[in-house]
Parts: structure tokens; sequence; C-alpha cells
């Protein structure tokens, strides 16, 4: 479950990142929902934008096993805060 978290943070994180350019986002609170861990492999992801504000970002995101004709192994939903550099 730890390697499908990290892979949704990253996906995600990258999605509402470049949404909220030139501020930077830094994850608060990701939510995933597991279905199946029985992976054949390769894994995709895949990220929606869900809203891009001023201060937040929100990102959904959908895991599938590519090798067991896309079924679904993860889904969940990423909001983060948006930082602004000095």
């Amino acid at each position: 479950m730890g390697a499908l978290l990290t892979l949704a943070d990253s996906g995600a994180g990258l999605c509402g990142g470049l949404a909220a350019l030139p501020g930077w986002v830094v994850s608060t609170n990701l939510m995933l929902r597991a279905v199946n861990r029985n992976v054949v492999g390769p894994i995709g992801l895949a990220s929606t934008l869900l809203r891009a504000g001023k201060h937040a970002t929100v990102t959904a995101i959908t895991i599938t096993d590519l090798g067991a004709d896309h079924a679904l192994v993860a889904d969940g939903a990423l909001p983060s805060a948006v930082l602004q550099p000095a």
C-alpha cells in the first residue's frame, strides 16, 4: 500500500503543481482507496485536476493495472496547499 500511496502522491502532486504555477504545492491529506492489490503490471496513473484556487488545489488520481485490461487498482483524491515563493 505504501508504494501505491507514493505513486498517487507523485502523480496527483505533479498535476496540482502544474496548475498552481508559479506557486508550489504541498500535499495536505491524501485519500486513497485500494480495490485490488494483486497487480499483473505495469501500472498506469491518471490524474485529473478537480479544483485550482489561489490557496489550494484538489486532484483525483486513478491507478490501473495495464496488464489486466486496465483493471482498477486504486483511486482517490489529493488536496494540496499552494505556497507562494518569496
